[in-house]
């Protein structure tokens, strides 16, 4: 259901402590080398031409998935940190992706209604306690839509859990996720 790769079809021990809110999450690739360095550009450096070439693969990942979806949104950034950057990356890539794969593009479907502190070096847990109720979704379009939910990158699933709830709370009927990467570790709390 994480995405983190396994040698059986059992559920992992993350996902069985924490049984996830969304359907499935996948990760193009992992967080290191080249991958890791054309996020840090869009991220870090204001680089918003690499958008396009990162949602490519992301792109092709969900027409290969099988996955039926309505609409797409990106993870939501505070206010504070928006301002900060200027723009949201995983906006940008969410963007691309909806219009490769013709499927409605709703950056308003959430809000982030918490401040939360940068997700860098916590633990899992202290990454779900992050992110608890920190995201809030629009019924009048969730409500009994499949959304798909796209980030950069994906370490423990905290992120994308809180967005799941959110929108399933508020009626949607499936939630997925997709990153452009995954924290390249398997032990992850």
């Amino acid at each position: 259901m994480c995405g983190i790769p396994q040698t059986t079809t059992e559920l992992c021990q993350e996902c069985a402590t924490v049984f996830p809110a969304f359907t499935a999450l996948r990760s193009w690739g992992l967080y290191e080398g080249a991958l890791r360095e054309a996020i840090h550009k869009l991220k870090y450096r204001n680089d918003l031409g690499v958008s396009e070439e990162l949602a490519r693969p992301l792109s092709a990942l969900l027409t290969g998935s099988g996955w039926h979806v309505d609409l797409i949104s990106p993870v939501p950034l505070s206010r504070k940190r928006l301002k900060t950057r200027g723009y949201n990356q995983a906006a940008m890539i969410a963007r691309w992706v909806s219009f490769t794969n013709r499927i409605p593009f709703y950056p308003g479907v959430m809000v982030r209604s918490k401040d939360t502190i940068s997700q860098v070096g916590l633990s899992g847990e202290e990454r779900r306690l992050n992110v608890l109720e920190a995201f809030e979704a629009n019924p009048a379009i969730a409500t009994g839509k499949s959304i798909l939910v796209i980030d950069d990158v994906a370490t423990t699933g905290a992120t994308m859990q809180a967005c799941a709830l959110a929108l399933l709370k508020s009626g949607a009927s499936h939630v997925y996720g997709l990153t452009l990467a995954r924290a390249g570790h398997i032990h992850i709390s």
